[in-house]
């Protein structure tokens, strides 16, 4: 009988990573006036020292702080807490559709990044904007002043023929109310943002792995915390010795490191048990085959640690997981099996997962659409539409991770 998969879901609530702890103590500081605009806020050692953390977990906290203007960074001379002006700015996103009348009809106006017959391909990284796109549907359904407008979504064209700017004009042209942009590269931002500025017509950006840089709303999962839990699961199960496998470069990668770090010295494991994988950062990864680049880098690291997998307690966190199945592979090479030899943990949950039993963190990617489609209603409703909205993955735990054995 094949195991039973099942989303971990502990019994008490999740402990609150330390950089949003950090941040939350910050936030704090400036709204109650410790900190008040135009000052200078300690050095991160001293923040660190202040905190009980490290100085890695006191810059992630600062850089969230920094991207969405609460704090300003001025090189060598520090960090200052924004004016008033920039700071309150970044809590609330209002528009010139909050002025409407409840009764009147709106158009929301959806790019998507592929068609929807290649979200229909699991093996694709994009056939995540599926189920995204069905909640944002169903979420935006409830209210019946609202009409959703697809850009090209009945074409068959292949993924590079659907631009997002073509589709906002597009949208905008044909008399979209707010729009929806699901799946931008970062590249595309500034030039999307400053279009739907033009024509004062609001946008909600959906990139689940990316934190974007400009004050704009938008709806995405936390990696940071993704991480914490990749890294907590395995010390759960009795993993002592970590690697962190992430053989290409991306954003997210590093953001999961740093929530795997926190986890680790939160649970007393010394920096001296986790090791780095190599790392390529030449390689584009939207230009690769991730699966057969990790195959390669893979092999290398099975040549080179035989004896730590005999130990039985060699955990394994691979960056997502088309690391991960490359990974897979390389074992079978060296007669290894995950769950047995080392334990394996990756990110994504796509449907291959299950089939070969890799626990993998499932990102939540239903609500990501249902959350775009509040803020988008909650500014037709004449309120205010929050600048960010961050959701957590949770852990599907499958053979890939079963508990070190004595």
């Amino acid at each position: 009988m094949p195991p039973v998969e099942t989303p971990e879901k502990p019994n008490k609530p999740a402990v609150l990573p330390a950089y949003r702890r950090v941040e939350a103590l910050l936030r704090d500081q400036i709204r109650d006036g410790i900190l008040v605009p135009g000052s200078m806020l300690a050095g991160r050692r001293e923040l660190a020292r202040q905190f009980g953390v490290d100085t890695n977990t006191v810059q992630y906290a600062l850089r969230l702080l920094v991207d969405d203007g609460t704090l300003r960074a001025e090189g060598r001379r520090g960090t200052f807490v924004a004016p008033l002006s920039a700071a309150s700015a970044t809590a609330q996103f209002t528009t010139p559709a909050a002025t409407a009348t409840a009764n009147t009809q709106r158009v929301v106006g959806v790019v998507a990044s592929v068609s929807p017959k290649i979200m229909l391909d699991p093996s694709v990284s994009e056939a995540w904007q599926g189920p995204t796109l069905h909640a944002l549907e169903v979420e935006l359904g409830h209210e019946a002043g609202i009409t959703v407008n697809f850009h090209n979504m009945n074409s068959e064209a292949s993924r590079h023929d659907l631009t997002f700017l073509e589709g906002i004009r597009d949208l905008i042209d044909q008399g979209a109310d707010a729009l929806v942009a699901v799946g931008p590269k970062a590249d595309q931002i500034d030039e999307i943002l400053r279009l739907a500025d033009s024509r004062r017509v609001p946008i909600v950006l959906v990139m689940p792995d990316y934190q974007n840089k400009r004050m704009s709303p938008q709806v995405r999962y936390d990696n940071a915390h993704a991480g914490y839990l990749a890294a907590e699961h395995l010390v759960q199960r009795g993993y002592r010795e970590i690697t962190f496998f992430g053989p290409y470069p991306a954003p997210w990668a590093d953001e999961r490191l740093i929530g795997l770090r926190e986890a680790l010295d939160r649970a007393g494991i010394a920096g001296d048990h986790l090791e780095i994988s190599e790392c390529d950062h030449s390689l584009d990864t939207a230009r690769i085959n991730q699966e057969d680049v990790a195959f390669r880098y893979a092999n290398e690291l099975f040549d080179a640690h035989v004896d730590k997998a005999n130990r039985n307690a060699w955990g394994i966190v691979a960056i997502n997981d088309h690391a991960a199945y490359g990974l897979v592979r390389a074992a079978a090479d060296h007669g290894l099996t995950p769950g047995v030899d080392f334990g394996l943990v990756s990110f994504d949950d796509r449907q291959r997962s299950r089939d070969i039993g890799l626990t993998s963190l499932r990102p939540p990617y239903d609500r990501i659409g249902t959350e775009a489609g509040k803020m988008v209603r909650q500014v037709f409703e004449g309120g205010a539409m929050p600048m960010e909205v961050c959701l957590q993955s949770h852990v599907v735990a499958r053979r890939s991770s079963m508990p070190v054995t004595s």
